[in-house]
């Protein structure tokens, strides 16, 4: 018996840009066989007149078993499905190719312990202390120290959803991701836009789809470099957006006879390594 197929009955559904149509495939067990039956036979685009002249391109293709012995092909039956969508959708859902971006601009707290300029000072009696823009000094123990200050933050993180072939997300790709988040998860080259050292790789996540294909979600921070930064007296600091700056800070007398504590040396540490990222593919 050849393989048949033929169009189900009320197989035609529409919603929105996008259209289905279902097929019942007899005269095989083979799901592949079922499936190229399909994948030849299926229009490639379908055309929608509802109000304006809409073409639409095959996007998906899937064979669903409903019946049959695997000792007798021509007891098989397998129901074909048939996804068709505008032709911009369908080329963004191509592997490899960005399906959809999301970002969130927020505040997070955090801690620092130098001001970007003390724009006043007061005192009961004498001279303010200059603490070189040091905030909170209180004495601890034997030693004067900077308490700092909690202050909201501005943070920049986004998300890019883009879509693979199964080939594609082997065990080799997702181990490089590992390997990006776990070990250098900070960008060595420009990345959209932005400059070495100012992009963090905060992880990924996949799921499959219908179609066989991954989606795969990439999540990053975006971190600013900055440079001409002023620590008290200490200036022409240069820091990339996800390294680390802080200062040491030495006790001395002011020329009032006050012991003060201010900001000696400054230092840029790279607590990231720096990765690819163009292990990614996107």
């Amino acid at each position: 018996m050849a393989i048949t197929m033929t169009e189900a009955y009320q197989s035609r559904s529409v919603s929105g840009d996008s259209g289905v149509r279902t097929y019942i495939i007899r005269g095989t067990t083979s799901d592949t066989a079922a499936y190229g039956q399909l994948v030849g036979g299926a229009p490639s685009s379908m055309v929608l007149t509802t109000g304006t002249v809409l073409t639409l391109n095959r996007k998906q293709s899937s064979v669903r078993e409903l019946a049959g012995d695997t000792a007798d092909a021509d007891t098989g039956i397998w129901r074909g499905r048939a996804v068709y969508s505008r032709p911009e959708v369908a080329e963004e859902t191509e592997a490899g190719n960005l399906s959809r971006k999301s970002f969130d601009i927020a505040l997070e707290t955090i801690r620092v312990y130098n001001s970007r300029q003390t724009v006043n000072s007061y005192a009961a009696s004498g001279t303010p202390a200059d603490f070189g823009g040091l905030i909170n000094v209180t004495k601890q123990g034997e030693q004067l120290a900077a308490g700092g200050v909690d202050i909201p933050h501005g943070v920049f993180t986004w998300e890019e959803e883009h879509i693979f072939s199964a080939a594609s997300v082997t065990n080799s790709y997702i181990n490089g991701l590992i390997n990006l988040v776990d070990d250098t998860p900070v960008n060595n080259d420009t990345f959209r836009d932005a400059p070495a050292g100012s992009v963090r790789y905060l992880g990924t996540s996949g799921t499959t789809r219908d179609d066989g294909d991954w989606a795969l979600t990439f999540r990053f921070a975006g971190s600013k470099n900055v440079t001409g930064l002023e620590v008290g007296d200490i200036t022409g600091i240069t820091k990339d957006g996800w390294d680390y700056l802080w200062t040491f800070n030495e006790e001395t007398v002011d020329p009032n006879g006050l012991l003060i504590v201010k900001p000696k040396f400054a230092y840029v540490e790279r607590v990231h390594k720096r990765g690819d990222f163009s292990v990614f593919g996107i």
